[in-house]
């Protein structure tokens, strides 16, 4: 069944329908516009396109990592200046000590998580300085990525220039790792037109899937579409909300209509397309290697107890309809042998049942065989396939 949907998952493609967002006022700085003296390192990200960042692990050999920010405007008049850029973070038991500076002045201290989850993590510094981690994603290692926001008092960086974050760690001899990626983030949003039919009640529908990527505090998006309406709490960073549409067969236009919070609402057009309908059949299958996984003194046992959960699952699927009753093929005889050597009589007179019912099927191969047999398998086979007849059960060979 995985391989089914790993292939019906590379054959979903995606039309994209790119919105302009520029009109968005955005309440964070840029934290990241570019490194200072640190190597990159390639790694995977929570946004697809960006895959380099800034390592630092917990040993001595590792320097401290470095980088720039957005320069503040000199008409700046805030009390405090808050500055977003994108992170990872390795979640262990084994946590490292990190420490954040500002322009040469360390604000505050921060360490690994102990396990993986998401929302916010709130770290207090210096002079009313704060360090947010918004865990927006938990990687295919568990660990904590998402979308910092640094809080820095207005009276301790420089305004019309760009400021340096820096972040050192305790050399503890630990591989614990923390990154800052190399994105400098701009807020947007991305349609993409997911190129299957889904099912809402007795409709179907067509999928599309809004991306925005929210460089300000949480707040409401509201989306309008030929007057239906949909809405969403953003959180900061990167936030998904699927719209369903009604079905399409030809090509046809579409306005949205995004409002985040209490900004002026924009309007842009798309076209959604047809798609093609596939109806897919989800088989369950197994296989039998005798003796690949383990000897077969050892794996017997185990085979054994699949004849006997096979029928224990037909039992329990008696009363279903009949095309979902459970089915199953006993792959070579060698087991179904040995289950009728070794098991009770009642148990032997399920199965018989049940294979006569046709809910259960015994071929007549003694292994999985090339081309050559031995005489002594051949012997086994036909003894076998002798034991079966006697109980009135026909094999085709």
């Amino acid at each position: 069944m995985k391989e089914i949907l790993k292939i019906t998952v590379i054959f979903l493609s995606l039309q994209g329908l790119n919105f302009d967002v520029s009109a968005q006022k955005n309440q964070y700085f840029k934290g990241y516009i570019e490194k200072v003296n640190t190597p990159s390192f390639g790694y995977h990200s929570p946004l697809p396109d960006v895959n380099r960042s800034l390592l630092l692990r917990g040993k001595a050999e590792f320097d401290p990592i470095g980088w720039k920010t957005e320069a503040i405007p000199d008409s700046y008049k805030g009390d405090n200046v808050h500055f977003i850029w994108m992170y990872g973070k390795d979640v262990t038991h084994q946590p490292s000590t990190f420490h954040l500076s500002f322009n040469g002045r360390q604000l505050l201290t921060f360490q690994n998580s102990g396990r993986g989850y998401l929302g916010e993590e709130k770290v207090e510094g210096i002079d009313g300085s704060s360090l947010t981690f918004n865990n927006t994603m938990l990687d295919k290692y568990g660990d904590q990525m998402g979308f910092a926001v640094l809080k820095v008092p207005t009276h301790l960086l420089i305004k019309g220039i760009s400021n340096e974050v820096q972040v050192a760690s305790d050399p503890d001899n630990l591989d614990t790792w923390y990154m800052t990626f190399e994105a400098a983030l701009e807020p947007s949003i991305n349609a993409e037109q997911n190129m299957v039919v889904v099912k809402e009640g007795e409709q179907r529908k067509h999928n599309v899937v809004f991306e925005i990527l929210h460089l300000q505090p949480s707040e409401k998006v509201t989306i309008k579409i030929n007057g239906m309406e949909t809405s969403m709490d953003l959180h900061t960073g990167y936030n998904r909300l699927d719209v369903n549409l009604p079905k399409v067969d030809h090509p046809t236009p579409y306005t949205a209509v995004i409002q985040v919070g209490n900004q002026e609402a924009i309007s842009r057009s798309f076209t959604l397309s047809p798609v093609r309908e596939w109806e897919v059949y989800l088989i369950q299958h197994t296989h039998s290697d005798i003796g690949y996984t383990r000897p077969q003194p050892e794996i017997l046992p185990e085979h054994l107890r699949y004849i006997d959960h096979a029928l224990d699952y037909c039992d329990a699927t008696d009363d279903y309809p009949d095309a979902a009753q459970f089915r199953w093929t006993c792959e070579t005889s060698w087991s179904v042998k040995e289950y009728l050597e070794n098991r009770p009589q009642s148990q032997i007179d399920r199965l018989i049942q049940r294979i006569k019912e046709g809910r259960i099927e015994a071929t007549g191969m003694y292994f999985n065989y090339s081309e050559i047999i031995d005489e002594q398998a051949v012997a086994y086979q036909t003894k076998y396939l002798r034991v079966l007849k006697n109980m009135g059960i026909e094999v085709s060979t």
